[in-house]
């Protein structure tokens, strides 16, 4: 059993002088392996194996620079394979076109602003006079009663009656239309309101 463990302890240990490599001192391309350095406890330079290695290094994440509004680049700030760091100005943007986009859509705010204020006094207009109109019809219907007593009498004539009886119908016909019309204007303020917004 001894010599079993001998055995293997002294090709264990030939294996292991032969895997430390080759002491010829070349690179596998036939370059020098060694590169010198200052040893801190003796100050003197030591000489120690090394690899040069080349090839090309590539990014862990590539990062796509993108805007969401129209504009054109002016001024790139880096150059390819540049690092960058969080903060700095990457590029200049030329927004001219932008800032005419945004100027036009705030002229057409300021119209729908105006279209808006000029139907909220067409609305308010159009209240006060249904109200004015409500209470001339109010008052001829009192009118009306009282007429109508007078020709049950035969105070009044028949056609004075009648023409008494047509005009308030045409003024009941004349509140109904101020009310649509007065409802479609609140309708038209309500759509150019969400249309401003």
């Amino acid at each position: 059993m001894k010599k079993l463990v001998w055995l293997v302890l002294v090709l264990g240990l030939s294996l292991a002088l032969a895997a430390c490599g080759d002491a010829s001192g070349e690179s596998v391309d036939g370059g020098p392996l060694e590169e010198e350095f200052a040893d801190p406890t003796t100050a003197e330079q030591v000489t120690i194996d090394s690899v040069d290695a080349f090839g090309v290094v590539s990014a862990k994440k590539d990062v796509a620079i993108s805007v969401d509004f129209n504009a054109r680049v002016e001024t790139v700030h880096v150059q390819a394979g540049e690092k960058v760091t969080e903060g700095m100005a990457l590029v200049d943007f030329d927004i001219s076109e932008l800032n005419n986009e945004l100027n036009s859509k705030k002229r057409d705010l300021e119209f729908y602003q105006k279209k808006l204020g000029q139907k909220n006094y067409d609305a308010t207009k159009m209240s006060y006079d249904l109200e004015v109109a409500k209470e001339e019809l109010e008052t001829q219907e009192r009118q009306f009663n009282g007429k109508e007593s007078l020709y049950n009498s035969g105070a009044i004539s028949k056609d004075e009656f009648d023409g008494a009886e047509d005009a308030i119908v045409a003024k009941r016909n004349a509140v109904k239309n101020m009310q649509l019309s007065l409802s479609t204007t609140y309708s038209n303020v309500s759509n150019n309101n969400l249309e401003t917004k």
